[in-house]
């Protein structure tokens, strides 16, 4: 929470997943509000975020419905502000054998970093860049750590991320 001013918020299309959200959420730390959303459509206002994360979601939107996603995004956020993409990579085989066997992943149309850095290239997005991580358990502490580092480049972690700027 050190440096942190203002608020979080937290959006979804699933009442269960953001009850589930707010239930397990650590009360300890800076609580978001969290919000149902209708489809891409937020209810939220324009330009206010600084920084929107949207985590393991993509996956879970067909792909002719992703443009109005990354729009929406595009519109939370204030100019300059940093969008952070985390999905899962088709490209790892563990990922691949564990998508398959989640029940909550049954619809899951996975997507590479590639189609998403190129979607972003598309629309008003700047300084895209890719990521891999999860190359390890987290568990492993300082060794995971290492070799996140070292790999990040390498497009076979267990998940990506991709950055841009509005």
């Amino acid at each position: 929470e050190a440096g942190i001013s203002g608020g979080m918020t937290g959006t979804d299309v699933s009442p269960g997943m953001l009850k589930e959200a707010a239930n397990t959420w650590p009360a300890e730390t800076l609580a978001p509000t969290f919000q149902l959303q209708n489809g891409a459509d937020t209810g939220l206002p324009s330009a206010c975020f600084d920084l929107v994360v949207i985590s393991a979601v993509l996956h879970h939107v067909s792909p002719d419905a992703r443009g109005a996603v990354y729009a929406e995004l595009h519109r939370l956020l204030k100019p300059g502000g940093r969008l952070v993409v985390f999905e899962h990579n088709p490209w790892n085989p563990v990922t691949r054998f564990v998508v398959a066997r989640t029940p909550i992943d049954a619809d899951a149309i996975l997507l590479a970093r590639t189609e998403v850095a190129a979607a972003l290239r598309l629309g008003p997005w700047r300084d895209i860049h890719t990521s891999d991580l999860m190359f390890l358990p987290p568990r492993l502490g300082a060794v995971a750590t290492v070799v996140e580092r070292a790999f990040s480049w390498l497009p076979l972690g267990g998940q990506y991320a991709v950055t841009a700027r509005a």
